[in-house]
This record gives structure tokens, C-alpha cells and sequence, in this order.
């Protein structure tokens, strides 16, 4: 569109021509309820003229979103309960959803348009109420031009052109692409048309302002407190009900807000109950359920892309390893073995916090909505498939972060061997469910070693279980020995079974001999201890000969430390 035809549209919208042609009725009411000036028996009169208008409010102060405890019957206290700008609000609500109809006419959805309106308007009210923002805006007004921010979306379809009606941007698209087309189609945005529009009924000179900026703009220190909020609310609305699914942005919406990411999960959650009752008002039917499950449906890909993210980053890892195990065969030194260890814990490290965030945002989110669906059994089934599959992908990043962040053992002096029997004593409860016997090759006397107790103890339980399913599946018995100085020069546990071998997935997990994609996709457990074990000076090896699976772990003497 050339720029002359964009002169003509703004003059024939300054003139009127292309406005919602709203009921004296409405003006007056609106003009009123604008004037501090006015009274509550100024609006009460107004509204009295009209039946429908007295149905509304009454309708509106007696719903869930007001809560109040008795019925309101009466029109001047439920103009006071209410509220001036809530009223200035139902006014022009009532004319707008009159003006146009619903359901979807050619590119412009008018159902979506109005929910998307509700859920960011009550994001952006409960937002401004829940921070520091509290303070110097008024939710109520944040309300109204949540409500009314898009508003110019309805006029310029109202204006467009028939043969572009079709393709116009008014449905489940994001603002920038939908600016970008109406710009190089019409020569204007629906912003610039609704920047003109609430001006031209008067509008605060804030809410008239908040329609030029947008997107990361909108969020920059310096930027009208109001703009904030609202383009935070678009944001979170989008995510509920548009094309967009990055669960990490609350993060930064709980930053910019000043409050916990757990406050911002609550009141996500919490607005699917509020939507319903508001959307009466409208006369347009809200599915929340719906919503909810569209929402969760949102969550399931973002930990689809964030599981795969993570197998992605350790088959790099495992790749590199390998490639460098088959150019160097030769066993490497200590050295360069702690060398490598460094370059797998820093690329582990980087993995384990590029994906902590969203998935700490989504499995709160989700665990929010399992608290208040009590009756969408629905929603609340797959809420918690969304809370579990986040606790087990935590699992593993704990795991990770386990694994890449140094372990320096602190050091005390133990008694192996009574560190050894607690280890049994918790597994006792396994051995008998499984029928498993155990053969031990060491007497209750003294075996002093310098030890980071609990560590060592958990990680040589965790190398013991690695046998359980060898032995229920063999002989059902494991050998365990010990063997120190003087007898021998290091310290030796050993723990062996008869018949069926270790796989070698879990010897190289073990022996630490090289890494693998199979030895990760089990968990980092084993690695972990040994990790644990060579943090000790220690180390870990595996023979599989004449059908026995033996692993000896070796510790140094305690003259050594």
C-alpha cells in the first residue's frame, strides 16, 4: 500500500468512518465513569437505563473473580465493589463484543482475539499485584489495557481490503510476524490504528502510550512500568495459547518482576480458573481445560527438545572420547588421564546448566497445576507425567553436575572393614528378596585408611549392585574379599561372581577405559564412583575369564596419605 491510500485510511479513521459506532448510551458511561468528578450514584443512574447493562454488572460483582461472600443485588454497591475503571471497562466491552462477531470470519479469529485478551489482561492485573509494582501502578488499570492492547487488530480487519482479508495475520501468529505483514500490505499496524483509536475515546495518555512498544523493547530499564508488564503478560499468553513454547522465559519474567519463579508458576496456573467467569461476560465460550492440556502438551515437546538436547551434547562428548581413544590405543598416563577427565567434566558442566533452567521452570509449573486441577482429572493425569518425566531428567542432571564439578575427598581415618559391612547391611534387604548369598573373605579386625567415609561407602555400594543381577541370574551367590598390607602392597577389595559376565557397557563404565553412548544413556552412577574412587588415589580393574566376573578395587596404604 502506497503511502497516499495509508493518508486516506487514517483520515477516514480520524473521521470516524471505519470506528465501532459505540451507543450513546456507552459514551455517557464511559465519559463518567473517566471523570473523577463523577459519583457513585452518577454511573448508578446510567446504568439503570439500561437492562442489559444492569444484568452485566450485577452478573460480573457476583462471579468467582470477585468472590464475594453474599449476593450483590444492589446496582450502587455493585458499581462500589466494582469499581470506576471496571466499569468504564464492561462499557466498552459490551459495545466492542456487540460491534463484532465471533467465531472466525476469513484471516481474523474473533474467539481467539477475545481469549487471548482475557488471559492477558488478568496475567497482566495478577502480575502487577504480586510485585514491587504494586506500589505506583493500579492493577485494575493494567487490566484494562491488557484487555484493550490489541484492540487495533479488530479495526484494521474491520478496514483491510477484501482481497487481503484471507491472508490477514488474526489468529495464532506472533506480533512481529503480524506487524511485519500488515506493514508491507496495508502501509500501517494495528498498534499505530489502536494508538489513534483509544486516543480518540479519550484514553489515558499511559495506556495510550504502551501501544508503541513492544518485544524486547518493551521489557529495557527506562521503558513505562506498564509496558512491561503488559508485553511480560503477551508473552506468558503466547505461551499458553500461541506458537510459542520456550518455558525458559519465566525465568527472566520472575527477574524482571522481582519475585520467585515459583510465584509466576502460581499465578500461570491459577488464571486458567479465573478465565471462565470473565469470559461470560463476553458471551464467548473458554475451554480452560482445553487449555490446560495444550499448555501441558507445550511442556511434553520442551522436554522432548530438552532430553534430546542432552543425548545430543554426550554423544559430542562420547564421539570426541572415542575418536581420541582410537588415535592414542596406548593406556595413558595419570597425567594425561586427569587432563581428559577436565575436558569432560567442563563440556559435561556446560550441558547440565543450558538445560537446569527450563526444565526447574517446566516440572514447577506443572507441579502447580497438579495442586489446583483436583477435579480435571484430565489435566491433572498429564501434569503429573510432565512433573515425573522432569524429576527424572533432574535425576540426571544432578548426575551430570555430580560428575563435571571437581570431587576433592576430605579425609579422616576409617575402618575399611566397617565400612565395608554397613555397605552389606544396605544391601541385606535386596539379598534376601532375591535369594542371594554372600561369601566374605575377611576377618572383623582393624583396616585403617584414610577415607572420605559416607562418599566412599555410597560409591562401593554402587559398584557392589552391579553384580546383583549377574548372581540372580548365575550361581546367586557373590564373593567378597579383602586384602591389605603386609599381605599385600596396596589395599584389595575384591568382589567376584560365577558364570554369566559383566556386559561391557557397564566394564567400561567401571574401568573407565572409554566412554560410550550406551554407558552414559544408564546413568552416570558408575561413573561417578569411580570417579569417587580415583579421587582416593584409588583405582578400579576388571577381568572376565573362565566364566567369572571379578572387579578389584585398589586403594593405597595409609602411609601414603
Amino acid at each position: 500500500m502506497d503511502p497516499l491510500d495509508k493518508t486516506k485510511i487514517l483520515h477516514q479513521i480520524s473521521a470516524q468512518n471505519y470506528l465501532p459506532s459505540l451507543s450513546p448510551l456507552t459514551l455517557q458511561l464511559i465519559d463518567v465513569a473517566a471523570s473523577e468528578l463523577s459519583s457513585i450514584m452518577d454511573l448508578t443512574r446510567i446504568i439503570e437505563q439500561d437492562p442489559g447493562l444492569t444484568a452485566r454488572l450485577l452478573k460480573m460483582v457476583n462471579s468467582a473473580f470477585y468472590a464475594h461472600k453474599e449476593q450483590i443485588s444492589s446496582i450502587s454497591y455493585a458499581v462500589m465493589v466494582a469499581g470506576f475503571k471496571k466499569i468504564r471497562l464492561m462499557a466498552l466491552n459490551i459495545s466492542l463484543r456487540d460491534t463484532f462477531p465471533l467465531g472466525k470470519v476469513q484471516g481474523m479469529d474473533y474467539d481467539y482475539f477475545w481469549k487471548t485478551s482475557l488471559y492477558r489482561a488478568i496475567l497482566a492485573q495478577e502480575f502487577t499485584t504480586a510485585s514491587y509494582l504494586s506500589s505506583s501502578l493500579d492493577p485494575e488499570e493494567v487490566f484494562t489495557a491488557g484487555l484493550i492492547l490489541e484492540l487495533g487488530l479488530l479495526l484494521l480487519f474491520h478496514v483491510c481490503p477484501e482481497p487481503l482479508k484471507e491472508a490477514f495475520p488474526g489468529g495464532d501468529i506472533s506480533l512481529k510476524e503480524a506487524l511485519a505483514w500488515e506493514e508491507e500490505n496495508l502501509g500501517i499496524n494495528h498498534r499505530e490504528l489502536g494508538r489513534l483509536t483509544l486516543h480518540h475515546w479519550h484514553f489515558p495518555e499511559q495506556i495510550i502510550k504502551i501501544q508503541k512498544i513492544f518485544g524486547d523493547e518493551a521489557l529495557q530499564e527506562g521503558q513505562p512500568e506498564m509496558g512491561r508488564i503488559l508485553e511480560m503478560a503477551r508473552i506468558c499468553t503466547q505461551l499458553f495459547l500461541g506458537p510459542r513454547d520456550d518455558f525458559i522465559i519465566l525465568q527472566e519474567i520472575a527477574r524482571l518482576l522481582k519475585i520467585e519463579v515459583d510465584r509466576v508458576n502460581e499465578i500461570l496456573s491459577e488464571v486458567f480458573f479465573k478465565v471462565e467467569d470473565l469470559a461470560r461476560e463476553l458471551r464467548l465460550q473458554i475451554n480452560s481445560n482445553n487449555d490446560m492440556l495444550d499448555v501441558m502438551e507445550k511442556a511434553n515437546r520442551a522436554l522432548v527438545k530438552i532430553n534430546g538436547s542432552l543425548e545430543e551434547n554426550l554423544n559430542k562428548v562420547v564421539r570426541l572420547f572415542s575418536q581420541k581413544n582410537e588415535e592414542e590405543p596406548t593406556i595413558p598416563d595419570r597425567s594425561t588421564r586427569a587432563k581428559e577427565m577436565k575436558t569432560l567434566e567442563k563440556a559435561l558442566d556446560a550441558v547440565a546448566h543450558e538445560i537446569r533452567n527450563p526444565l526447574t521452570v517446566i516440572g514447577g509449573f506443572a507441579q502447580r497445576l497438579i495442586k489446583k486441577t483436583t477435579e480435571q482429572i484430565d489435566v491433572a493425569q498429564y501434569a503429573e507425567l510432565i512433573s515425573q518425566e522432569s524429576k527424572r531428567l533432574e535425576l540426571v542432571l544432578n548426575d551430570l553436575l555430580a560428575y563435571s564439578n571437581p570431587y576433592q575427598p576430605t579425609l579422616h581415618l576409617q575402618n575399611l572393614v566397617s565400612l565395608l559391612e554397613k555397605c552389606l547391611e544396605s544391601l541385606q534387604s535386596i539379598f534376601n528378596q532375591k535369594q542371594i548369598s554372600l561369601e566374605k573373605d575377611f576377618q572383623k579386625t582393624l583396616v585403617p585408611v584414610a577415607l572420605d567415609g559416607k562418599r566412599f561407602q555410597i560409591s562401593f555400594q554402587q559398584v557392589l549392585e552391579t553384580f546383583i543381577p549377574l548372581a540372580e541370574r548365575s550361581g546367586k551367590k557373590i564373593f567378597l574379599s579383602l586384602k591389605a598390607p603386609p599381605i599385600t602392597p596396596e589395599i584389595q577389595i575384591e568382589v567376584s561372581v560365577q558364570g554369566e559376565p559383566l556386559n561391557e557397557e557397564t566394564k567400561k563404565a567401571l574401568s573407565g577405559e572409554e566412554f560410550s553412548d550406551r554407558t552414559f544413556g544408564k546413568g552416570l552412577a558408575l561413573p561417578l564412583s569411580r570417579k569417587v574412587i580415583e579421587a582416593h588415589g584409588g583405582r578400579i580393574e576388571i577381568n572376565l575369564k573362565n566364566g567369572e566376573s571379578r572387579m578389584t578395587v585398589y586403594l593405597p596404604c595409609p602411609a601414603r596419605f
